[in-house]
Formats: C-alpha cells, structure tokens, sequence
C-alpha cells in the first residue's frame, strides 16, 4: 500500500493534512496544535543529545554544549515524542478524526505487506523531516510494515543502463577521531565483497578533482560516503568533507553527480552526521534514493547501520525491510543515546516500489506523478464514450450475420461497402 502524507501551511497556524491512498481516495483534515511548542521540546533533546558525554560523533566542528546525563536526555525523548503524538492526534478538529478512522479502517493488522508512506513536508516547516515519524503511534497500532519516507516530487530518468554487477563507490572521507567506526565500515563493505555480493571501488580521502572523475569516468549504481559531514539550518544544503582540508557541497559535485545518475547511479548512503541538506540537494538532482542520518550520529551506531542495511539488502531482503532491520538493530544504543533510533531516514523521489539489490543492476523507473483522485471521473467518462462506440459496432455486425451476411445499406445510391468506389 502506498500512502501520501501531505502536510502544507494553513491559517491560524494550523497545518493542513492530506492523506491520499494509492492515488485514488483522498482525505483532508486539520492539525490544530501549536507547531512552536513542539518545536520547543525537539530542540531541548536535540541539545541535550549533543551534550552526551563521551559522544563520538561523526560531524565537524563539534558542537559546544553542557554536558548532560542519559537519564535527562531520555526524559527529554519521551517528553517529545509524548507531545508530537498528542499533535497528531489533532484534538479538536472532528474532520480530522474521521480521517484517522477511515485509514485505519484501510490496514489489514493480519498482512506482511509493506506500507509505504511518503512524507510531502512543506518547505516553510522543514523542521517536521527531522521528526520520528515511524514513532507515531497510530502507525505503530495500525500498520507495524509501515516505513515513513521523506520525499520530494522529482522527474526522474526513466531508463537506467544494464550492469553486470552491483557497481559500489565508498569515499572515506575524514575521520578524525571516528577511526575505529570508519574502520568497520571498511571491514563491512570488504566482506561483502568477499561474498560477491558486487564490485566495490573504495577512495580514502580523494581530492575533489579524484572524486569528480571517478564520478564521471565509471558507472556506479551506489555512492557511499562515510566520515564527517554537515547540513545548514534549514536543510537545504549539505557538505562532506574529503579530508581536514576539503570539502564539497553538492553544488560543487553537480555536473559529475548528475553524469553518474545518467549513467545509473541510483542510491547514495551518507553515513555520516546530519545529511537531510545533502540528500534534498541529491534528490533535485533527480537521484532515485538516498539514506542519512538526520542528526548528528554517534561513530559506533553510524558503523552497525551500514554492516547491517547493506548485509541484509545485497542477500536478497527488499529495501524497506533491510532499512527496518537496520533500524531496529540500533536499539541496543537507545540506553546510551537516548532517540538514536530516529536518525536513519530515506529520502525520495521514487513514487513506485524501490529497488532490490539486482535491479539496482539495470531496471525501468516509472516517473508519472502519484495518480490524481479527480482523475477517476475523466477516466469513468472515457469509459463510457468508448464502451459505447463498441456497442455500435457490435450491433452492426450482428445485423449483417443476422441478414445471412447481406450487407446493410440504406442509401445504395450514395455508397458502396468496398465493390464500387464511392459515388455521389
């Protein structure tokens, strides 16, 4: 099942939510509660996240804060996710309800099958992509295959070239004091390359003039950067950095970047800090897929993510179900880094399924924009005009077999059925 999410501006500094589904039954209602507020308590436990002690993080330059507790961090966690769940609820607005009860009357609790939700945020309120949308407890008690996707609507290349193998290009980038994460990262990757799982190219901090042409000079179906990166404030633009001396913004990777989706790449993994600025700028570029992490992420976390997605999607397993596993397995740091399991997020343009780990080999991407509900009524129409053309037709060839196959012609002195030429 797949499911739009759209969430845009409204008066009053209300939001307007519009859920389609599948494209065809649409719903609209209203979320009353005060965004600010909210903000609020996800800007406490961001703050006090990045105030762990003894955090490794992957992101430069480090940020300047108390040190806190875990127990403190983790109130904050709870306090937020308490308050974002209470906003979705979206108490007070009757309309709103009556969505939440006609989808949730949509999911079979029974079923295996995946739920896509697309997440369409307006720009104006970007904060809403760092939320842990998979923590809403509705998905949890309505749809547990669900996965939540952050996505942009892109046109993207429709044909993406055959290749014998699953091309990987791996950049370590700087790893100051992440050696030991980066290195099992390095350990991960070289094991599955061990299985023949694909051919991986793996550059250690290469300049930038290395990476464009390595970009530009093979065909890759997956680019992974691990080390130090970074978003601006409004995530909208994203760096990483290559080595203590350079780094690069996606604008500076754009005639390269866009040559190496040309050529079939179709998934970049930044595992590395703070990476919604980098995959929203990837995403324009009309790259089909992206996996960051939405805050800055512990060194040790980032390492057990990437062995695991990249494990689970090269053995065969479906994209959301290696990204749910890999997911999940972060539980094990959730005592340490209280709402660590909410970085990992997917970011989009792909409107249908997402590709396995054998069709990132060569496949055919459908780009048509999700399907308008209103659309039904022309299609209906059309149905109608063709269903009685054929009627037509079906009736004139039934008087003719009736009439032991004489031909009807009411006026033969205007035209002929095929033995004369036509006459006035």
């Amino acid at each position: 099942m797949l499911i739009r999410f759209k969430l845009r501006k409204a008066h009053e500094g209300r939001l307007r939510a519009t859920i389609c589904i599948e494209g065809k039954e649409e719903y609209e209602g209203y979320l009353n509660g005060s965004l600010d507020e909210l903000k609020s308590s996800f800007d406490q436990w961001q703050k006090a996240y990045l105030g762990l002690e003894n955090i490794g993080l992957r992101l430069t330059p480090k940020p300047q804060t108390t040190t806190v507790s875990k127990a403190e961090v983790q109130d904050f966690a709870d306090s937020f996710k308490k308050k974002f769940n209470k906003w979705l609820k979206g108490e007070g607005d009757e309309k709103w309800q009556k969505v939440l009860r006609k989808l949730a009357g949509k999911f079979d609790k029974s079923s295996e099958d995946e739920i896509k939700i697309f997440l369409d945020v307006d720009e104006e309120e970007s904060i809403l992509r760092r939320f842990p949308w998979q923590d809403w407890d509705f998905f949890q008690e309505n749809c547990s295959t669900k996965e939540v996707v952050l996505y942009d609507n892109v046109e993207l290349n429709p044909v993406i070239p055959l290749a014998d193998a699953v091309k990987v290009l791996v950049v370590i980038g700087n790893n100051e004091d992440i050696e030991q994460g980066v290195q099992e990262d390095l350990n991960g990757l070289r094991e599955l390359e061990r299985k023949n799982r694909g051919v991986f190219n793996i550059l250690e901090q290469p300049t930038p003039h290395e990476l464009l042409s390595e970009l530009r000079s093979k065909s890759y179906q997956i680019f992974i950067f691990t080390g130090h990166s970074r978003s601006d404030l409004n995530q909208k633009i994203g760096w990483i950095e290559l080595s203590k001396t350079d780094s690069l913004t996606v604008s500076k990777l754009k005639s390269a970047l866009s040559e190496a989706i040309d050529g079939g790449l179709q998934l970049c993994i930044l595992n590395s800090c703070d990476g919604l600025g980098f995959a929203k700028q990837l995403i324009e570029l009309k790259l089909p897929l992206a996996i960051v992490m939405r805050e800055p992420v512990p060194d040790d976390v980032a390492a057990k993510f990437l062995r695991v997605f990249l494990d689970e999607f090269s053995s065969g397993q479906s994209f959301f179900k290696s990204f749910r596993e890999a997911r999940d397995r972060l539980e094990g740091f959730s005592l340490q880094y209280p709402g660590v399991c909410w970085l990992p997020t997917i970011y989009t343009g792909i409107e249908e399924e997402l590709p396995t780990w054998s069709r990132l080999r060569g496949q055919y991407i459908e780009s048509k924009p999700l399907p308008n509900p209103h659309s039904k009524k022309i299609w209906r129409q059309w149905s109608f005009l063709t269903g009685v053309a054929f009627t037509s037709i079906a009736a004139f060839i039934a008087i003719w077999v009736i009439r032991d196959g004489e031909p009807i012609n009411p006026h033969p002195e205007l035209f002929s059925l095929g033995d004369k030429n036509l006459t006035p």
